[in-house]
């Protein structure tokens, strides 16, 4: 923990010298505690509540008056959350310990456009949607399109190595960030130069993305932002059972052929969506969509639909992919089911290879059946060695007292499900404080070195302290 030399008053006057008098101000019962939108949080559990209210609410401009503020912040000994959007769902913008909160949010500005680099430059905290449609009046798009787009910020896909509803053909935020500024705790910025691929040793970059902002919080980020597609194919299919559908998942993906959606939902899922598809059997569905020329997607569509048919699929409507499609960004049945009393639920992504995949679903299912209501999965991006796996849960108590100590078993075992299966305990959404406490179970002897580069960067650990290996 940070020594604190510095007392309250005295910051936040230095503060203010930087970022004005209106845009640094002691937290109150108004704030709210949390800026997270995790299941815990939005049920007021106390084990939710982070280890310390922020005492200061500090709103930078730009990257100049972040590192300034960082730098105060740092010969002060106060640490410092930085926070986007508040979208995330595991906790990690919740401050771990009382000091700053660092909203990112007035470094919303977008920069440099290039329509021939096909490259946008733009603050950390602009609201994905909010650039989204800036792009598309210039016919380009960000491509990956998480769920929580009209919520979240720029530096907080960086922050959680976000990946989207597009990820199978443009990557998640990893791969469409070409350059980046970087705030660090002693004021310095750094920049990384701007290049197709990163050929000078170690990549900078990789540091950050996924990092929690627990090195530094980066301030502005250069992305590759391609053409909106001339063509986007969904296609519905129905597959026999969950192996078939697994293995069109494993054989699409060693092809090379990229669709930019794929999903497939286990049979319980798949109940569940019987207004959608209206079957009567047992089975699997399983939407996809191929986007890009239109050539190219009709091509992907056709390697697609052969491997499929190969396995048992049969064909369904295309329009019923379209709806489904359309429908994505929408809250899931579970986050409505946190407004009412005695109710909780998440959706948990995981990962395994191949060879592992089929035994971790049925491990969770068995596993998880003793407290949950209902216990449902999906497969919904794919690599040529393994596939993520989202787990969605749903639980009604008594109280939420209950519903809340059933959360943290569930949570309990599905973490530690998921490790003795093969699999990791995460796939993109971040570790915060929800996956904290089995981070160190799954780097093993890849956590020493994470933490030497912590104290490296942060020698005082005042960077969003109690998250990652410190």
């Amino acid at each position: 923990m940070a020594e604190v030399r510095t007392t309250l008053e005295e910051l936040m006057r230095r503060v203010r010298t930087v970022v004005g008098v209106d845009h640094a101000r002691v937290t109150g019962p108004s704030d709210g505690l949390l800026a997270d939108w995790w299941p815990l949080a939005l049920k007021g559990a106390a084990a939710a509540q982070q280890a310390g209210q922020p005492l200061l609410i500090v709103q930078p401009a730009d990257a100049i008056e972040t590192a300034a503020v960082l730098r105060m912040c740092a010969e002060a000994g106060v640490p410092v959350t930085a926070g986007g959007g508040g979208s995330g769902t595991v906790g990690a913008a919740v401050p771990g310990q009382p000091g700053v909160l660092l909203s990112m949010q007035r470094l919303d500005r977008i920069g440099a456009f290039s329509e021939v680099d096909g490259t946008v430059t733009v603050g950390a905290g602009i609201i994905g949607g909010e650039l989204e449609r800036w792009l598309r009046e210039r016919g380009h798009t960000l491509g990956f399109l998480p769920r929580s787009l009209e919520l979240s910020s720029v530096g907080g896909w960086i922050a959680t190595g976000a990946r989207g509803a597009a990820s199978g053909r443009y990557g998640g935020i990893g791969d469409r960030v070409v350059a980046m500024e970087i705030a660090l705790t002693d004021g310095t910025l750094v920049t990384t130069p701007a290049m197709p691929l990163w050929g000078a040793g170690p990549d900078p970059r990789s540091l950050f993305i996924g990092s929690e902002g627990t090195l530094g919080v980066v301030t502005e980020v250069t992305l590759a932002v391609p053409p909106i597609p001339e063509a986007r194919l969904m296609r519905a299919l129905w597959m026999p059972n969950l192996r078939a559908g697994l293995d069109t998942l494993r054989e699409v993906a060693q092809a090379g052929i990229a669709p930019a959606t794929i999903c497939l939902f286990d049979v319980v899922e798949t109940g569940r969506m019987k207004d959608l598809h209206g079957q009567d059997a047992a089975g699997c569905l399983l939407m996809a969509g191929c986007e890009g020329p239109a050539d190219l997607a009709l091509a992907q569509e056709h390697c697609l639909m052969a491997i499929a048919g190969k396995d048992g699929a049969a064909d369904l409507a295309r329009a019923m992919a379209e709806r489904w499609d359309a429908g994505r960004q929408r809250r899931p049945e579970w986050f409505i089911a946190l407004r009412q009393p005695g109710t909780i639920g998440d959706a948990v992504d995981i990962q395994a290879p191949w060879s592992k995949l089929e035994g971790l679903h049925d491990a969770v299912r068995k596993a998880l059946a003793g407290d949950c209501d209902t216990v449902a999965m999906s497969f919904p991006e794919i690599h040529p060695t393994g596939a993520c796996c989202t787990v969605t849960f749903t639980i009604s108590a008594a109280d939420d007292a209950d519903a809340i100590a059933r959360y943290a078993r569930v949570w309990d075992t599905l973490m530690r499900t998921a490790l003795g299966s093969g699999g990791m305990i995460a796939h993109h959404q971040g570790i915060g404080i929800a996956r904290a406490g089995w981070l160190a179970a799954q780097l093993g002897e890849a956590a020493e070195p994470l933490r030497r580069l912590k104290r490296a960067f942060d020698p005082a650990g005042m960077l969003n302290p109690g998250k990652l290996p410190t």
